[in-house]
């Protein structure tokens, strides 16, 4: 609800209202209600007050639902009723115009810098004169570039309800024209979205309106066709592989005991990733790396598409060759051709404390023992310590859901320079 031609009089009535069932139809009905505030009336046909369009396209004016094309009007619609409104020329004089961002033709093109990341633009309809956009960059030396161009709804997946209908070519230093996007409907097929190993050299980006059916009676002329397109160029990085380690707490664990790692891998880079292979590494600090002692375990990892991940579960016998005490593992994933970055082949180091101790699924009860050097306690039901101490320098881990150190004339100390650590958790004991 708006009345009309009161834009920019600063009273109660410039206020708009719009209520709509769903977001789909939203930036449909905040425009049409913006037009009559500017001065616009409906866009309609000797039967009804509401024209909804044919095919994918619609006048903003009119009642466009479900349209892949909205655009402003001054008429030109088979049984159109209001051909004496030119709309961008009243909405002109109501708002002014924005500058052209980009010139329109490669000698005056706008220089780019790469990675270029979703920059936007605007071209003017043909209503507000025609319009082409140039952008132009350079490359060095030769290399793979991801490129991506179009509207933005189009980009961000949406089917309806943009205004451009977009044209773009990508052209060399010597006029060949590498790669284009060819107007189409809907919107999120009107897409440029390429992988192209480029020669060093100079390129224009040239992009213009331009409708991909010009029969009104089925499609749409170039009045109304323009708006904001979106577009990305950037140098590929290749595959890029990080471990991460999916076990991040502490392990207490027997002398021979396995330990058991999950691991996750996956490809962050913007190319597939080439099978490898995931290893793993111990270190007695928690900094970790592929010069440390490796585990004789290893695990094949597939090749992975951008952005895809593997989960790995691995089980290794290393800690018969640990001493008791503290250490780290951590899993590494072997380089892939093509990969630059390196620094996160490897997880974090998961810490592994190797100890004496008892692993009870019965209810531990405690009583007069002295705790040195490493030791654990772990019971999935209860644990009860009394009359009992932790030497110095010695360590003593609990692990379970209900522990209780001393009673009613019992005692439990802990010297100086040693470590006691209780953890509420429900261990695993065979």
């Amino acid at each position: 609800m708006a009345y009309r031609d009161v834009f920019g009089s600063g009273d109660t009535y410039s206020t708009g209202w719009v209520w709509n069932k769903s977001s789909s139809s939203l930036g449909m009905t905040l425009s049409h209600e913006s037009g009559h505030q500017m001065g616009l009336h409906h866009d309609g046909n000797p039967d009804r007050e509401y024209e909804h369009g044919h095919g994918d396209w619609g006048p903003i004016m009119g009642g466009p639902f479900g349209k892949s094309y909205v655009q402003w009007s001054k008429g030109e619609y088979p049984g159109a009723n209001n051909k004496d409104e030119d709309d961008l020329a009243i909405i002109r004089d109501a708002i002014g115009e924005i500058s052209d961002e980009a010139e329109d033709n490669p000698g005056s093109a706008m220089k780019l810098s790469l990675p270029v990341i979703e920059q936007r633009g605007v071209l003017r309809p043909e209503g507000l004169g025609k319009d082409i956009d140039v952008y132009s960059f350079d490359l060095p030396a030769s290399a793979t570039v991801n490129i991506r161009i179009g509207p933005p709804l189009g980009i961000l997946g949406e089917k309806m309800g943009t205004s451009l209908s977009l044209k773009a070519q990508l052209i060399s230093a010597s006029g060949a024209l590498i790669t284009s996007l060819a107007p189409s409907s809907p919107p999120l097929s009107n897409i440029l979205q390429e992988t192209l190993p480029l020669a060093s050299g100079h390129y224009d980006l040239v992009l213009e309106p331009l409708s991909y059916d010009p029969d009104w009676n089925t499609g749409f002329g170039e009045y109304g066709n323009g708006g904001y397109y979106s577009f990305t160029i950037e140098k590929q990085r290749g595959p890029d592989l990080v471990a991460t380690s999916k076990t991040t707490a502490r392990q207490l664990i027997s002398a021979g005991q396995d330990i058991k790692l999950v691991s996750t891998v996956a490809n962050l880079g913007d190319a597939e990733a080439a099978g490898t292979t995931l290893r793993y590494f111990i270190a007695e600090s928690p900094n970790v790396t592929q010069n440390n002692p490796e585990a004789p375990e290893t695990q094949q990892v597939a090749s992975l598409a951008p952005a895809a991940s593997v989960e790995v579960t691995q089980s290794l016998s290393v800690s018969q060759n640990l001493s008791n005490g503290h250490h780290w593992i951590a899993s590494c994933v072997d380089p892939v051709s093509g990969e630059s970055q390196t620094g996160n082949n490897c997880s974090k180091g998961v810490e592994i404390v190797v100890a004496t101790g008892t692993c009870d699924n019965a209810e531990l009860i405690i009583d007069q023992q002295v705790f040195s050097s490493y030791h654990f306690l772990k019971s999935p039901t209860a644990i009860t310590l009394t009359n009992s101490q932790v030497i110095k320098n010695s360590e003593l881990y609990i692990e379970s859901p209900d522990v209780q150190i001393g009673q009613e004339g019992t005692s439990f100390s802990v010297e100086s320079g040693s470590i006691f650590s209780i953890t509420s958790a429900v261990p695993d004991c065979p």
